[in-house]
Protein backbone atom coordinates (compact mmCIF):
# COMPACT_ATOMS: atom_id res chain seq x y z
CA UNK A 1 0.00 0.00 0.00
CA UNK A 2 1.21 3.49 -0.89
CA UNK A 3 0.21 6.54 1.15
CA UNK A 4 1.14 10.16 0.44
CA UNK A 5 0.11 13.03 2.69
CA UNK A 6 0.87 16.73 2.49
CA UNK A 7 1.75 18.98 5.41
CA UNK A 8 -0.08 22.25 5.92
CA UNK A 9 1.89 25.11 4.39
CA UNK A 10 0.15 27.65 6.64
CA UNK A 11 1.67 26.28 9.85
CA UNK A 12 3.85 28.85 11.59
CA UNK A 13 7.24 27.79 12.91
CA UNK A 14 5.95 27.60 16.48
CA UNK A 15 2.85 25.63 15.43
CA UNK A 16 5.02 23.20 13.50
CA UNK A 17 7.32 22.70 16.51
CA UNK A 18 4.34 21.83 18.71
CA UNK A 19 2.37 19.64 16.29
CA UNK A 20 4.54 18.18 13.52
CA UNK A 21 8.25 18.42 14.30
CA UNK A 22 8.50 15.18 16.28
CA UNK A 23 7.00 13.04 13.52
CA UNK A 24 9.18 14.75 10.90
CA UNK A 25 12.39 14.09 12.85
CA UNK A 26 11.31 10.56 13.83
CA UNK A 27 11.00 9.71 10.14
CA UNK A 28 14.70 10.56 9.71
CA UNK A 29 15.91 8.30 12.53
CA UNK A 30 17.19 4.75 12.06
CA UNK A 31 14.39 2.43 13.26
CA UNK A 32 16.85 -0.45 13.70
CA UNK A 33 19.03 1.47 16.17
CA UNK A 34 19.06 0.08 19.71
CA UNK A 35 18.98 3.50 21.35
CA UNK A 36 17.03 6.56 20.28
CA UNK A 37 19.13 9.59 19.38
CA UNK A 38 19.58 12.06 22.22
CA UNK A 39 19.28 14.93 19.75
CA UNK A 40 17.18 13.87 16.71
CA UNK A 41 17.53 17.31 15.12
CA UNK A 42 21.33 17.15 15.14
CA UNK A 43 21.34 13.54 13.93
CA UNK A 44 19.10 14.56 11.02
CA UNK A 45 21.44 17.47 10.22
CA UNK A 46 24.49 15.18 10.20
CA UNK A 47 22.72 12.78 7.84
CA UNK A 48 21.86 15.62 5.47
CA UNK A 49 25.31 17.23 5.62
CA UNK A 50 26.97 13.97 4.50
CA UNK A 51 24.87 14.06 1.30
CA UNK A 52 25.58 17.70 0.40
CA UNK A 53 28.18 18.41 -2.31
CA UNK A 54 29.40 21.99 -2.81
CA UNK A 55 32.93 21.55 -4.19
CA UNK A 56 32.16 23.34 -7.49
CA UNK A 57 31.27 26.64 -5.77
CA UNK A 58 34.14 29.20 -6.00
CA UNK A 59 36.38 29.40 -2.93
CA UNK A 60 35.68 25.85 -1.75
CA UNK A 61 36.66 24.64 0.86
CA UNK A 62 37.76 27.87 2.58
CA UNK A 63 34.19 28.79 3.57
CA UNK A 64 32.90 25.24 4.16
CA UNK A 65 33.11 25.14 7.97
CA UNK A 66 31.38 28.53 8.26
CA UNK A 67 28.58 27.43 5.93
CA UNK A 68 28.17 24.19 7.89
CA UNK A 69 27.89 26.10 11.18
CA UNK A 70 25.40 28.53 9.64
CA UNK A 71 23.21 25.75 8.27
CA UNK A 72 23.19 24.00 11.63
CA UNK A 73 22.18 27.24 13.37
CA UNK A 74 19.18 27.59 11.05
CA UNK A 75 18.53 23.89 10.43
CA UNK A 76 15.41 23.68 12.57
CA UNK A 77 13.78 26.51 10.62
CA UNK A 78 14.97 25.07 7.30
CA UNK A 79 13.39 21.75 8.29
CA UNK A 80 10.14 23.59 9.02
CA UNK A 81 10.19 25.36 5.63
CA UNK A 82 10.87 22.08 3.84
CA UNK A 83 8.32 19.98 5.72
CA UNK A 84 5.37 22.35 5.32
CA UNK A 85 5.89 22.33 1.54
CA UNK A 86 6.75 18.63 1.30
CA UNK A 87 4.81 15.36 1.24
CA UNK A 88 5.22 12.33 3.46
CA UNK A 89 5.41 9.06 1.52
CA UNK A 90 4.83 5.67 3.10
CA UNK A 91 5.45 2.77 0.71
CA UNK A 92 4.68 -0.87 1.35
CA UNK A 93 7.56 -2.76 2.90
CA UNK A 94 9.31 0.38 4.13
CA UNK A 95 9.99 0.74 7.84
CA UNK A 96 9.69 4.52 7.85
CA UNK A 97 8.21 7.35 5.78
CA UNK A 98 10.18 9.45 3.31
CA UNK A 99 9.69 13.17 2.77
CA UNK A 100 9.95 14.89 -0.61
CA UNK A 101 9.17 18.30 -2.07
CA UNK A 102 7.92 18.53 -5.65
CA UNK A 103 9.32 21.11 -8.01
CA UNK A 104 5.82 22.60 -8.25
CA UNK A 105 5.79 23.17 -4.48
CA UNK A 106 9.28 24.61 -4.68
CA UNK A 107 8.07 27.13 -7.28
CA UNK A 108 5.35 28.22 -4.85
CA UNK A 109 7.89 28.58 -2.05
CA UNK A 110 10.28 30.59 -4.26
CA UNK A 111 7.60 33.03 -5.37
CA UNK A 112 6.32 33.52 -1.80
CA UNK A 113 9.82 34.35 -0.57
CA UNK A 114 10.77 36.41 -3.65
CA UNK A 115 13.79 34.23 -4.39
CA UNK A 116 14.00 34.79 -8.18
CA UNK A 117 16.32 37.67 -9.06
CA UNK A 118 16.99 39.51 -12.33
CA UNK A 119 19.84 37.05 -12.92
CA UNK A 120 18.18 33.90 -11.65
CA UNK A 121 14.59 33.31 -12.73
CA UNK A 122 12.60 30.11 -12.19
CA UNK A 123 13.75 28.59 -15.49
CA UNK A 124 17.35 28.83 -14.29
CA UNK A 125 16.51 27.79 -10.72
CA UNK A 126 15.11 24.52 -12.10
CA UNK A 127 18.48 23.83 -13.70
CA UNK A 128 20.28 24.36 -10.37
CA UNK A 129 18.86 21.06 -9.14
CA UNK A 130 20.41 19.23 -12.10
CA UNK A 131 23.77 19.87 -10.40
CA UNK A 132 22.37 18.01 -7.39
CA UNK A 133 20.52 15.24 -9.23
CA UNK A 134 21.05 14.87 -12.99
CA UNK A 135 18.40 12.15 -13.42
CA UNK A 136 15.83 14.75 -14.53
CA UNK A 137 17.97 16.39 -17.21
CA UNK A 138 15.55 15.31 -19.97
CA UNK A 139 12.65 17.09 -18.25
CA UNK A 140 14.09 19.71 -15.87
CA UNK A 141 10.86 21.76 -15.62
CA UNK A 142 8.55 18.87 -14.70
CA UNK A 143 6.50 20.09 -11.69
CA UNK A 144 6.22 16.52 -10.34
CA UNK A 145 9.98 16.13 -10.10
CA UNK A 146 10.86 15.71 -6.41
CA UNK A 147 13.83 16.13 -4.06
CA UNK A 148 14.60 15.40 -0.42
CA UNK A 149 15.67 17.50 2.57
CA UNK A 150 19.42 17.28 1.87
CA UNK A 151 18.89 18.31 -1.77
CA UNK A 152 16.68 21.19 -0.63
CA UNK A 153 19.36 22.47 1.78
CA UNK A 154 22.08 22.13 -0.85
CA UNK A 155 19.85 24.00 -3.29
CA UNK A 156 19.46 26.86 -0.80
CA UNK A 157 23.25 27.24 -0.55
CA UNK A 158 23.63 27.23 -4.33
CA UNK A 159 20.81 29.74 -4.84
CA UNK A 160 22.38 32.13 -2.31
CA UNK A 161 25.36 32.35 -4.65
CA UNK A 162 23.74 32.08 -8.08
CA UNK A 163 21.11 34.78 -7.56
CA UNK A 164 23.91 37.40 -7.65
CA UNK A 165 24.86 39.11 -10.91
CA UNK A 166 28.35 37.58 -10.91
CA UNK A 167 28.35 34.34 -8.87
CA UNK A 168 32.11 33.96 -9.30
CA UNK A 169 32.78 37.39 -7.82
CA UNK A 170 30.30 37.89 -4.97
CA UNK A 171 32.23 40.64 -3.23
CA UNK A 172 31.56 38.81 0.06
CA UNK A 173 32.26 35.39 1.58
CA UNK A 174 29.86 32.60 0.64
CA UNK A 175 28.80 32.33 4.29
CA UNK A 176 27.73 36.01 4.29
CA UNK A 177 25.82 35.58 1.04
CA UNK A 178 24.05 32.56 2.54
CA UNK A 179 23.21 34.33 5.81
CA UNK A 180 21.79 37.34 3.96
CA UNK A 181 19.76 35.04 1.71
CA UNK A 182 18.31 33.13 4.67
CA UNK A 183 17.37 36.25 6.61
CA UNK A 184 15.96 38.29 3.71
CA UNK A 185 14.24 35.54 1.74
CA UNK A 186 14.18 31.89 2.84
CA UNK A 187 13.11 32.53 6.45
CA UNK A 188 11.40 35.87 5.89
CA UNK A 189 7.60 36.03 6.13
CA UNK A 190 7.24 39.79 6.46
CA UNK A 191 4.09 41.69 5.47
CA UNK A 192 6.14 43.57 2.86
CA UNK A 193 6.46 40.36 0.88
CA UNK A 194 2.72 39.73 1.04
CA UNK A 195 1.94 43.21 -0.28
CA UNK A 196 4.48 42.88 -3.10
CA UNK A 197 2.60 39.82 -4.37
CA UNK A 198 -0.93 41.24 -4.29
CA UNK A 199 -1.65 40.40 -7.96
CA UNK A 200 -0.24 36.89 -7.60
CA UNK A 201 -2.47 36.36 -4.57
CA UNK A 202 -5.54 37.34 -6.62
CA UNK A 203 -4.65 34.85 -9.34
CA UNK A 204 -4.10 32.13 -6.74
CA UNK A 205 -7.63 32.42 -5.38
CA UNK A 206 -9.68 29.19 -5.71
CA UNK A 207 -12.00 30.49 -8.46
CA UNK A 208 -9.08 31.69 -10.60
CA UNK A 209 -7.31 28.38 -10.06
CA UNK A 210 -10.46 26.65 -11.27
CA UNK A 211 -10.40 28.70 -14.48
CA UNK A 212 -6.75 27.82 -15.06
CA UNK A 213 -7.54 24.13 -14.51
CA UNK A 214 -10.40 24.25 -17.03
CA UNK A 215 -8.03 25.64 -19.67
CA UNK A 216 -4.81 23.79 -18.80
CA UNK A 217 -4.76 21.45 -21.81
CA UNK A 218 -5.42 24.27 -24.29
CA UNK A 219 -2.79 26.52 -22.70
CA UNK A 220 -0.20 23.73 -22.72
CA UNK A 221 -0.78 23.17 -26.43
CA UNK A 222 -0.28 26.88 -27.11
CA UNK A 223 2.84 27.00 -24.92
CA UNK A 224 4.30 23.91 -26.60
CA UNK A 225 3.51 25.17 -30.11
CA UNK A 226 5.26 28.52 -29.63
CA UNK A 227 8.30 27.03 -27.86
CA UNK A 228 8.90 24.00 -30.08
CA UNK A 229 11.69 25.73 -32.03
CA UNK A 230 13.80 26.33 -28.93
CA UNK A 231 12.85 22.93 -27.43
CA UNK A 232 13.85 24.06 -23.93
CA UNK A 233 10.51 23.78 -22.13
CA UNK A 234 10.60 27.54 -21.54
CA UNK A 235 9.18 30.55 -23.41
CA UNK A 236 11.40 33.43 -24.51
CA UNK A 237 10.35 37.08 -24.66
CA UNK A 238 10.19 36.91 -28.48
CA UNK A 239 7.93 33.84 -28.31
CA UNK A 240 5.70 35.52 -25.72
CA UNK A 241 5.39 38.62 -27.91
CA UNK A 242 4.45 36.42 -30.86
CA UNK A 243 1.66 34.78 -28.84
CA UNK A 244 0.23 38.18 -27.90
CA UNK A 245 0.59 39.53 -31.44
CA UNK A 246 -1.20 36.59 -33.08
CA UNK A 247 -3.92 36.58 -30.44
CA UNK A 248 -4.71 40.28 -31.08
CA UNK A 249 -4.80 40.99 -27.35
CA UNK A 250 -3.00 44.34 -27.59
CA UNK A 251 -5.24 47.40 -27.64
CA UNK A 252 -5.58 50.73 -25.82
CA UNK A 253 -6.21 48.92 -22.52
CA UNK A 254 -3.34 46.44 -22.89
CA UNK A 255 -0.45 48.00 -24.77
CA UNK A 256 2.85 46.59 -26.02
CA UNK A 257 4.76 48.04 -23.07
CA UNK A 258 2.47 46.15 -20.71
CA UNK A 259 3.17 42.97 -22.69
CA UNK A 260 6.80 43.35 -21.58
CA UNK A 261 5.85 44.22 -18.00
CA UNK A 262 3.71 41.13 -17.38
CA UNK A 263 6.48 38.97 -18.87
CA UNK A 264 8.92 40.30 -16.25
CA UNK A 265 6.45 40.51 -13.34
CA UNK A 266 5.36 36.89 -13.82
CA UNK A 267 8.98 35.95 -13.11
CA UNK A 268 9.76 38.55 -10.45
CA UNK A 269 7.40 41.08 -8.83
CA UNK A 270 6.12 44.60 -9.30
CA UNK A 271 8.60 47.38 -8.67
CA UNK A 272 11.41 46.15 -10.92
CA UNK A 273 12.66 48.32 -13.76
CA UNK A 274 11.35 46.45 -16.80
CA UNK A 275 13.32 48.21 -19.53
CA UNK A 276 16.60 48.01 -17.64
CA UNK A 277 16.15 44.29 -17.07
CA UNK A 278 15.23 43.47 -20.66
CA UNK A 279 18.12 45.54 -22.02
CA UNK A 280 20.61 43.60 -19.90
CA UNK A 281 22.23 40.40 -21.05
CA UNK A 282 21.69 37.10 -19.25
CA UNK A 283 18.67 38.30 -17.28
CA UNK A 284 14.94 37.41 -17.17
CA UNK A 285 14.77 36.07 -20.69
CA UNK A 286 12.60 32.94 -20.38
CA UNK A 287 9.60 31.79 -18.36
CA UNK A 288 8.25 28.37 -17.43
CA UNK A 289 4.68 27.23 -18.09
CA UNK A 290 3.24 28.32 -14.73
CA UNK A 291 4.68 31.80 -15.33
CA UNK A 292 3.10 31.80 -18.79
CA UNK A 293 -0.24 31.19 -17.07
CA UNK A 294 0.44 33.95 -14.57
CA UNK A 295 1.46 36.39 -17.32
CA UNK A 296 -1.89 35.78 -19.05
CA UNK A 297 -3.68 36.35 -15.75
CA UNK A 298 -1.84 39.63 -15.21
CA UNK A 299 -2.73 40.62 -18.78
CA UNK A 300 -6.42 39.94 -18.08
CA UNK A 301 -6.41 42.11 -14.93
CA UNK A 302 -4.78 44.97 -16.85
CA UNK A 303 -6.91 44.62 -19.99
CA UNK A 304 -10.18 44.66 -18.05
CA UNK A 305 -9.07 47.01 -15.27
CA UNK A 306 -11.88 49.50 -15.97
CA UNK A 307 -14.46 46.79 -15.32
CA UNK A 308 -14.92 47.12 -11.56
CA UNK A 309 -17.84 44.68 -11.36
CA UNK A 310 -16.68 41.44 -13.01
CA UNK A 311 -14.60 39.29 -10.63
CA UNK A 312 -11.02 38.34 -11.45
CA UNK A 313 -11.98 34.81 -12.53
CA UNK A 314 -14.44 36.23 -15.09
CA UNK A 315 -11.76 38.47 -16.58
CA UNK A 316 -9.32 35.59 -16.70
CA UNK A 317 -11.86 33.31 -18.38
CA UNK A 318 -12.64 35.96 -21.01
CA UNK A 319 -8.99 36.51 -21.94
CA UNK A 320 -8.20 32.78 -22.12
CA UNK A 321 -11.19 32.18 -24.40
CA UNK A 322 -10.04 35.04 -26.63
CA UNK A 323 -6.56 33.53 -26.81
CA UNK A 324 -7.78 30.00 -27.58
CA UNK A 325 -10.16 31.22 -30.32
CA UNK A 326 -7.54 33.54 -31.84
CA UNK A 327 -5.11 32.69 -34.69
CA UNK A 328 -2.56 31.84 -31.97
CA UNK A 329 -4.89 29.22 -30.51
CA UNK A 330 -5.96 27.89 -33.91
CA UNK A 331 -2.33 27.53 -35.07
CA UNK A 332 -1.59 25.62 -31.86
CA UNK A 333 -4.64 23.37 -32.30
CA UNK A 334 -5.53 24.34 -28.76
CA UNK A 335 -8.95 22.74 -29.24
CA UNK A 336 -8.24 20.22 -31.99
CA UNK A 337 -11.69 18.62 -31.94
CA UNK A 338 -13.62 21.87 -32.25
CA UNK A 339 -14.62 23.98 -35.23
CA UNK A 340 -14.50 27.71 -35.70
CA UNK A 341 -18.19 27.87 -34.73
CA UNK A 342 -17.38 26.06 -31.47
CA UNK A 343 -14.71 28.65 -30.67
CA UNK A 344 -17.17 31.45 -31.33
CA UNK A 345 -19.68 29.71 -29.05
CA UNK A 346 -17.02 29.54 -26.37
CA UNK A 347 -16.41 33.26 -26.66
CA UNK A 348 -20.12 33.98 -26.40
CA UNK A 349 -20.37 31.78 -23.28
CA UNK A 350 -17.39 33.55 -21.70
CA UNK A 351 -18.90 36.99 -22.32
CA UNK A 352 -22.30 35.83 -21.07
CA UNK A 353 -20.58 34.55 -17.92
CA UNK A 354 -18.99 37.96 -17.40
CA UNK A 355 -22.38 39.65 -17.79
CA UNK A 356 -23.99 37.23 -15.30
CA UNK A 357 -21.17 37.97 -12.86
CA UNK A 358 -21.76 41.66 -13.27
CA UNK A 359 -25.51 41.33 -12.65
CA UNK A 360 -24.90 39.23 -9.55
CA UNK A 361 -22.78 41.90 -7.89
Amino acid sequence: RYQRSTSKAHLSFEQWRMTSQKQFLDDYQDPSADDQAENPLYETFKTCWKQIRLSDIPGYPDWLSEVQALLWRHFEQLSWVFSVHACRDMSAGESKAAWSMSLGEFWTFCKKRRIPSPWLNMAKIDLVFLHIDARSKEDPHNPRRAFNLAEFVEGIVRLSVLRHKDPRNLGMPVSEALEEFLEKHVLNESAEFVQAQRVRAILNQPMCKRVYTQHTNELRRIFKHFTKQSNTGTMSLAEWQEVIKLSNLNDASFQKRQTLEVFVHAQLDQGVQTEELLDSKDTCETMIFTEFEEALGRAALIKYAEDTITPAEGKLHELLELLIASPAGVASKARPSTSKNDDEDGLRRARASMRRGALAM
